[in-house]
């Protein structure tokens, strides 16, 4: 279940600090990033009508995260970008 939280903790303070963030996220780190993450990702699935609620978009981002399809998009936008 989400709950509120600090903004401190989910304020990246530099950018490796924010790597760190994305890769707890990406990890399936329960927290107040993992939720803030899925919260706008589920937002997006709902607008997009991929979800027929913000519940069952937030259910679907969760998902995705929990069975590595986002850190496997991540690294591939990685490598993509590597490449230049």
């Amino acid at each position: 279940a989400m709950s509120k939280a600090d903004l401190s903790r989910i304020k990246a303070a530099d950018s490796a600090d924010s790597l760190k963030i994305i890769k707890s996220v990406l990890d399936n780190q329960a927290g107040p990033a993992k939720d803030i993450v899925s919260l706008n990702a589920g937002a997006a699935i709902y607008v997009c009508g991929l979800a027929s609620s913000l519940a069952e978009g937030v259910e679907k981002a969760q998902s995705v995260i929990a069975d590595g399809r986002a850190r496997a998009k991540f690294e591939a936008l990685i490598e993509h970008s590597n490449q230049f």
